[in-house]
């Protein structure tokens, strides 16, 4: 979740990415958390915001063979806790997805049903379908599925459910994630088929993402709050970064035996997140090895376990999302199983001497990316 950040606090984050560049080089430019487990069995972390809190689920032994998911929220002052099960809610599947800066979180139960937490009200269900995502209004991203068709909506507690405007010839849609100003990212196909990604704004409408240059399909998962897009395109094979003004740039590695790629998240500062298969041809056939990814401009395409502290038999597998501080959370593989695990930036600023110095260089970083000349896209062909 990108949160509503003040401009200084993003600046500070930018700074503090900006001046592990040299730490970058070097190899290591990140400490792994592992999350742990409610049950010591298999975790992921799947969102987290500019606090640090994150979000997931947890595999927990119920009795008589059977394991259920728990939605988590992770402090660093507590640790993970189990956020419940909804009310009338008989099954035990519940899965977090997606937190607000001001600690709400939004997922799913076992039966389809979006649910809704923070800190005062507890957990309770406010609409039928998937929520994946929730922004510091409350307002929540996600879709329904009825049969084969898909329709992507939003929720908040003033106006409840709102259907979200399908493109003339669509018949299928979903929502994956909204920023603070309420813009939607998703996709809309027919009959699940053939997704194209687009945007949904409370003031221009909507707004055609479009393909990847020679694809067929795309999907947009994350956008942040210059309306830049992260996504995945082509069957999920090719991840993207799209903004405003200058349109798809593909998420490209430099290794040829990296052929799949997906992004999940990004922050305010166009680094992107995600997972990516490297294959290797061995006796018998080949095999693919899944690896989280990060990506920016500057630094381009890396595989983040060549970016971490050496931990024991930990191989990061997926990223699902990253902050404005450059936190990162996911999901891979520890010598204690499958675990959510919390990237925390080295070297991380604390000192007043240290924050002036991150402001000048900040400014330096937002100039160099042209913060200044981003702007709105133009009003979409579907209106």
């Amino acid at each position: 979740m990108i949160g509503k950040v003040p401009f200084r606090s993003m600046i500070v984050a930018a700074a503090a990415l900006f001046l592990s560049a040299d730490v970058l080089e070097g190899g290591t430019s990140y400490r792994v958390v592992n999350l742990g487990s409610l049950d010591g069995k298999a975790t992921a972390a799947t969102a987290l915001n500019d606090r640090g809190e994150v979000v997931g689920w947890s595999e927990v032994d119920v009795g008589f063979g059977l394991n259920y998911d728990r939605a988590f929220l992770w402090t660093p002052e507590v640790g993970m806790r189990d956020l419940g099960i909804t009310p009338g809610y008989s099954g035990g599947n519940m899965r977090a997805q997606g937190i607000s800066e001001d600690g709400a979180v939004t997922g799913w139960s076992g039966n389809n049903d979006v649910f809704v937490w923070d800190s005062v009200t507890g957990i309770r269900t406010v609409a039928s379908g998937l929520g994946y995502d929730i922004n510091s209004s409350g307002i929540i991203a996600g879709f329904s599925s009825v049969v084969f068709d898909d329709t992507a909506f939003t929720w908040d507690s003033e106006n409840g459910v709102q259907v979200l405007p399908l493109p003339m010839g669509y018949n299928d849609s979903r929502a994956y994630a909204v920023n603070e100003q309420g813009r939607v990212v998703g996709g809309v196909g027919i009959d699940s088929h053939d997704s194209r990604a687009i945007a949904w704004d409370p003031v221009v409408g909507m707004i055609d993402i479009g393909l990847l240059p020679g694809g067929s399909n795309s999907l947009a998962k994350a956008i942040n709050e210059y309306g830049e897009v992260a996504g995945t395109a082509d069957s999920q094979t090719r991840a993207f970064f799209w903004s405003p003004l200058n349109g798809f740039t593909e998420i490209v590695a430099t290794d040829p035996a990296i052929r799949v790629s997906h992004a999940y998240g990004m922050n305010d500062l166009g680094d992107v997140v995600g997972a990516a298969t490297r294959y290797e041809q061995v006796e018998g056939g080949t095999v693919g090895h899944n690896f989280a990814f990060f990506w920016n401009p500057e630094a381009g395409f890396v595989d983040l376990n060549d970016w971490v502290e050496p931990v024991n038999g930990c191989t990061l597998q997926r990223a699902y999302d990253i902050n404005n501080k450059g936190q990162i959370v996911g999901f891979g593989e520890f010598d204690n199983g499958k675990r959510g695990f919390l990237l925390n930036v080295i070297p991380e600023p604390s000192s007043i001497i240290g924050l002036i110095s991150l402001l000048v260089s900040s400014e330096l970083l937002w100039w160099r990316r042209g913060v200044g000349s981003r702007h709105e896209p133009s009003r979409s062909n579907y209106q």
